[in-house]
């Protein structure tokens, strides 16, 4: 068994234990993404939407997943629901936003979600600013978010295709992703 094989158990369990908790049909949403079981994924995020459609808190997290499922017209705007009268969302809205717009080919407005993704403990705000940063030709830019990344995340060049491909699961797009941080002078090793 692989971590990931775990945590879907888990998470197959707590939904067991409480047929009725968004929490608990999104962390399985979640584990079944990144394991790549996207229709299962998608079937998941659609029953935690469905149990309270209002929740504030679980838009976000509903909305990150379904943007991430491919949803890329839905789950945004539950993200900005969800802003709206929360201006201080979780950091994932902000990734989920730089993604689709990503792939919408809005650079300028991917950056500006980049900007506002707050957690500086985890490697992918500095990924999505350079990889925004190369697309947009501001290298230098660039280049410091690139010396950021990899200060958090050392191993990066060898394994970048395989992080980002735990939730970057459409292989166009997961191309965009790597030839904006390529732009920015960071060569990824092909997995």
């Amino acid at each position: 068994e692989t971590p990931i094989d775990q945590a879907v158990a888990y998470a197959q369990n707590g939904v067991r234990l409480d047929t009725s908790s968004q929490r608990a049909r999104a962390a399985l949403a979640g584990a079944l993404l990144v394991k790549g079981e996207l229709a299962a994924a998608r079937a998941e995020v659609e029953s935690a939407l469905e149990l309270n459609p209002d929740s504030l808190v679980y838009l976000e997290w509903i909305g990150w997943l379904m943007t991430l499922l491919g949803e890329w017209e839905r789950g945004p705007a539950l993200l900005r629901r969800a802003r709206d009268p929360n201006p201080h969302v979780i950091p994932v809205a902000r990734h989920a936003l730089w993604l689709a717009h990503l792939r919408s080919g809005e650079i300028e407005e991917s950056y500006q979600a980049a900007l506002q993704y707050r957690d500086p403990t985890f490697f992918l705000r500095a990924m999505m600013r350079a990889c925004c940063l190369g697309h947009l030709g501001r290298i230098e830019e660039a280049k410091v978010e690139v010396a950021e990344l990899l200060a958090t995340k050392p191993d990066f060049p060898s394994r970048g295709r395989t992080l980002i491909g735990r939730h970057v699961k459409f292989p166009d797009l997961l191309e965009s992703v790597v030839g904006g941080l390529e732009k920015a002078g960071l060569q990824l090793d092909r997995e």
